[in-house]
């Protein structure tokens, strides 16, 4: 039976501070704006072992809740991994899956600020990383949220709360 004493937020962000990774995209930009910034559900965050990662986490979360709720699997993009939450049905690869964690290996050396502990990559790194997806008509599925994240940094910026 799923053990509803825990909680996924604090399982990962202390994998993410025991292993040195890197919190990056929405949850860092949240990070930093606070109520200001965009909900998201998943984390993305920079590891220089992806899979190992991955699967550290994955073990750790059906440790922790008794079970076999999550699974790992290869993303889209070469050399990340997502850790995924299996839904309701309790069988991977359905649809109601869920996205967790992705992992993935840094192609260069990262900013960060280290908050409570934890590594998040820098705000003006985030603007960079935005404005390079709107520009690639590839990452079009993305645009949306980038324009929104963009907006919110921007905004806040120019506020200072």
């Amino acid at each position: 039976m799923n053990n509803i004493y825990y909680n996924k937020d604090n399982i990962i962000e202390s994998q993410v501070m025991k292993d040195k990774n890197i919190i990056y995209g929405a949850r860092s930009i949240k990070k930093r704006l606070g109520w200001f910034g965009r909900e998201t559900r998943d984390y993305d965050i920079y590891s220089n072992t992806p899979r190992k990662s991955a699967l550290k986490l994955e073990r750790t979360l059906d440790r922790k809740s008794k079970g076999d709720f999550f699974y790992v699997k290869p993303a889209l993009h070469k050399g990340t991994f997502k850790v995924m939450g299996k839904g309701f049905d309790g069988i991977k690869n359905t649809k109601d899956d869920y996205g967790l964690v992705d992992f993935t290996k840094p192609t260069r050396k990262i900013k960060v600020n280290i908050i409570n502990g934890i590594r998040y990559d820098l705000l003006d790194e985030e603007k960079k990383n935005k404005l390079k997806s709107l520009k690639d008509k590839k990452m079009k599925f993305r645009h949306e949220k980038d324009k929104d994240d963009l907006n919110r940094i921007r905004l806040f910026q120019k506020v200072k709360f």
